[in-house]
């Protein structure tokens, strides 16, 4: 079966987008480029298991709240 997927754009500070995309069945979520505030992120994030960040390169805007999402 395929799993239906969910992608919500997060506008964070800086004019940075994050994403999370989840799969509506397990509940897994994917953060990429989680930058600050990661209260934005978790908000969205609101519900499901975080099971991977990822950052698409190092620039502290892309990754600055990665710590706080773990």
């Amino acid at each position: 079966m395929l799993a239906k997927l969910s992608i919500v754009k997060v506008k964070l500070d800086r004019e940075v987008n994050c994403y999370v995309v989840s799969d509506a069945r397990s509940k897994e979520a994917v953060v990429i480029d989680p930058g600050m505030p990661a209260e934005k992120i978790a908000e969205q994030a609101s519900g499901l298991t975080i099971k991977y960040i990822l950052a698409t390169h190092g620039h502290p805007g892309h990754v600055g709240g990665k710590d706080d999402l773990k």
